[in-house]
C-alpha cells in the first residue's frame, strides 16, 4: 500500500517533467497492485470472488483512466 501512495507524487512529477511514457507505465503497474489489494480486501470481507474481481477491476480501471487522462492533459499532447 505504501508503494501505491508513494507512486502518486512520482507519477505527477514525471508527467510534469515530460516523461509521460514512464509515468503511464507506472500508473498501469500501480493499477495492477491496486486491483490485487482491492480483490484481497473484498474477498476477505465475504464478497463472492467473481463479483469482487469485477468490482476491483472496475475501480482500478477508473483510477488508471483518471491518472492517464491527467498525464495526457499535463503534457499537452
Amino acid at each position: 500500500m505504501i508503494c501505491l501512495i508513494i507512486s502518486v507524487p512520482v507519477i505527477l512529477l514525471l508527467s510534469h517533467l515530460g516523461y509521460t511514457n514512464v509515468a503511464t507505465w507506472i500508473v498501469i503497474f500501480a493499477g495492477m497492485f491496486l486491483c490485487d489489494i482491492l480483490l484481497m480486501n473484498f474477498t476477505k470481507h465475504g464478497l463472492n470472488f467473481v463479483i469482487a474481481s469485477i468490482l476491483a477491476l472496475a475501480i482500478a480501471i477508473i483510477v488508471m483512466f483518471l491518472f492517464i487522462f491527467y498525464i495526457m492533459a499535463a503534457s499537452n499532447q
